[in-house]
């Protein structure tokens, strides 16, 4: 058996904590002179669609499960969540 708000919370956190670290890149890399400015506003839509965000959620209880902490997963959780979204864009 499960609990179902323990996974959403869980789900939320994810979606929230990745669309921050998203972001962040974004805004760092529209700011680089020559960096394919107009790519990264096409970039600032998708990943903040709506989504389950379950690869991201997954990378960060494995890490959590090994003992690590999810803040140590979330440049590797993010970089899922924006490989997912490239392979379903490119679909």
């Amino acid at each position: 058996m499960y609990d179902e708000n323990i996974i959403n919370e869980a789900l939320d956190y994810t979606r929230h904590a990745v669309a921050v670290q998203i972001e962040e890149l974004i805004q760092k890399k529209r700011s680089v002179k020559g960096a394919y400015g107009p790519l990264y506003d096409l970039l600032s839509d998708y990943p903040f669609r709506k989504g389950k965000t379950l690869r991201p959620a997954i990378c960060i209880a494995t890490a959590r499960a090994a003992g690590g902490m999810a803040q140590q997963a979330m440049h590797s959780a993010a970089a899922l969540e924006m490989y997912h979204n490239a392979f379903l864009i490119h679909d």
